[in-house]
C-alpha cells in the first residue's frame, strides 16, 4: 500500500511539473508575441492579459477596457496625447469593425495568437487625428 502511494505521488508530481513547463512556455511565447508591437499603447478587454504579459506591459501604456465606452474614452485620451496607433487584444465576441470607425480608429491589421485555442486576436489600429 505504501509503495503504491509513493508511486502515485511521483506520477502526480511528474504530471504537475510537465503542466507547469507547458504553461511557462505558453506564457513566454505570448510575451514575445505582444513584444512584437513595440512601445505603442495596448488596450485589452481581458482582465488577465496585462498580468500574463507583465514583462512587456510594464514598458508601454496598457489599459484594461472591458467595454466599448472604455475603449472610446481611452482612445480619445491617446489621440489628445498625440499617439498615432494602438493595439487591441480581445477574445470572442470581437468588437465590430464599424465601431472602430465610430470612435476615430482605422483598422490596419489583424492577427491571432495561434498557441492555445487560437482565439486571442490582436488588432492594429491607426488613430485618426
Amino acid at each position: 500500500m505504501l509503495v503504491t502511494l509513493v508511486i502515485l505521488s511521483i506520477a502526480v508530481q511528474g504530471y504537475s511539473f510537465d503542466t507547469l513547463n507547458q504553461a511557462r512556455d505558453y506564457n513566454a511565447k505570448l510575451n514575445e508575441w505582444v513584444e512584437e508591437t513595440g512601445n505603442y499603447p495596448s488596450l485589452s478587454t481581458l482582465w488577465w492579459l496585462p498580468g500574463d504579459v507583465s514583462t512587456v506591459s510594464n514598458y508601454r501604456p496598457w489599459f484594461l477596457t472591458p467595454s466599448e465606452k472604455a475603449i472610446t474614452v481611452v482612445s480619445s485620451g491617446l489621440r489628445t496625447q498625440g499617439y498615432s496607433q494602438l493595439y487591441v487584444y480581445e477574445r470572442p465576441p470581437y468588437t465590430d469593425t464599424d465601431f472602430w470607425w465610430e470612435v476615430g480608429l482605422e483598422l490596419e491589421r489583424i492577427d491571432y495568437y495561434i498557441e492555445g485555442d487560437g482565439r486571442l486576436k490582436r488588432s492594429k489600429l491607426r488613430i485618426i487625428q
